[in-house]
Order: C-alpha cells, then sequence, then structure tokens
C-alpha cells in the first residue's frame, strides 16, 4: 500500500516538473514587450477593449512609449495567472466581445 502511495506521488512530481516545462516553453514564445496586439490575442477581446484598460490603468506594468503602449510579459502573465501585483487596480467591466 505504501509504495502504492510512494509511486503515486513520483508520478504526480514528474507530472508537475513536465508542466513546468510547457508552461516555460511557452511563455518564451511570447516577446519580452507585449503590444496591444499581442493583448488582444492573448484576453480574446477587441483591441479598442485592450486600449480602455491600458489608458485606465486596468493592465498592471503598462509603458505608453512614443503613442505605442507595451506591457512586460511576466507582468501580464503574472497579473494574468493571479498572482499578486503591487499597487494595481483589477481588469473590470471585461465584457465578452461579439
Amino acid at each position: 500500500m505504501k509504495s502504492r502511495q510512494v509511486r503515486k506521488l513520483g508520478i504526480t512530481i514528474k507530472a508537475r516538473e513536465i508542466l513546468k516545462e510547457k508552461i516555460e516553453e511557452e511563455r518564451m514564445k511570447l516577446p519580452f514587450a507585449l503590444t496591444a496586439n499581442h493583448l488582444s490575442e492573448l484576453l480574446g477581446i477587441s483591441k479598442r477593449k485592450v486600449y480602455d484598460a491600458l489608458a485606465a490603468g486596468d493592465i498592471p506594468g503598462a509603458k505608453k512609449i512614443n503613442q505605442s503602449w507595451r506591457v512586460p510579459r511576466d507582468t501580464f502573465l503574472s497579473w494574468f495567472y493571479g498572482e499578486e501585483v503591487i499597487n494595481k487596480k483589477p481588469f473590470k467591466d471585461m465584457r465578452r466581445v461579439k
């Protein structure tokens, strides 16, 4: 009975390691600084909604550089997956785009 639990635990740990590697691979496919186009695609909302959220300060880490918005990839992913991002408002009023 105990060896079965240990074996199960080993499989669970290995599965987590594989999942972590896959997530890291996908993360690295994204550019270091995300544009409004990237955010629109990742969030599944219109670019207009993305620009509204950026202008309202709803997406943490967003910077306007020469008329273009950029958001650091890791800051965005941390926020999106629910990790604490200090001093930022949550994305509010996100509506489904038809």
